[in-house]
């Protein structure tokens, strides 16, 4: 069994080494990312009801398109990475952040229930020197 895993890591060497340069790519996009879109938020963010009703221009549009591929991607790429080496779980995260789909404010309220995940954001706005989140 053991030599069977040998042969195949000689065999997939370059490939092994892809993912794992890729994996410190997601590390490193990951820890960068997600303390710059939590001070990017408004201090009321988790407590709006919903979106504004305002009409969203073309510009809107298209940003929405490319943050929503981003977090496709990320979300592939954490759910691969809890397989192999990496963050998956933090990549997942950020993906969930970046993603817009159904009950998303109701998950993000049940999340930051939870006193040490809205310490941490808090924590991360913080070192940004931006002003802590309301409660919602």
């Amino acid at each position: 069994m053991i030599e069977t895993i040998i042969d195949l890591c000689t065999e997939y060497a370059g490939w092994l080494q892809l993912i794992a340069i890729s994996s410190l790519i997601m590390l490193a996009i990951s820890l960068s990312l997600l303390p710059y879109l939590v001070a990017r938020l408004p201090v009321d963010h988790f407590c709006q009801q919903s979106r504004s009703q305002h009409p969203i221009t073309s510009q809107q549009v298209l940003l929405r398109i490319l943050r929503n591929l981003l977090g496709l991607i990320l979300l592939f790429a954490g759910l691969l990475m809890l397989l192999l080496p990496g963050q998956g779980l933090l990549t997942l995260v950020l993906s969930l952040l970046l993603l817009d789909y159904p009950q998303k404010k109701k998950i993000e309220r049940s999340l930051l229930q939870q006193k040490a995940i809205f310490n941490g954001l808090n924590w991360l706005r913080k070192k940004a020197k931006v002003a802590a989140f309301k409660r919602p």
